[in-house]
């Protein structure tokens, strides 16, 4: 499992 910039941002948004 890679993790993408979208997958960055997802938590990000969870973790705010």
């Amino acid at each position: 499992v890679e993790v993408t910039l979208f997958d960055f941002f997802k938590l990000n948004l969870l973790t705010n």
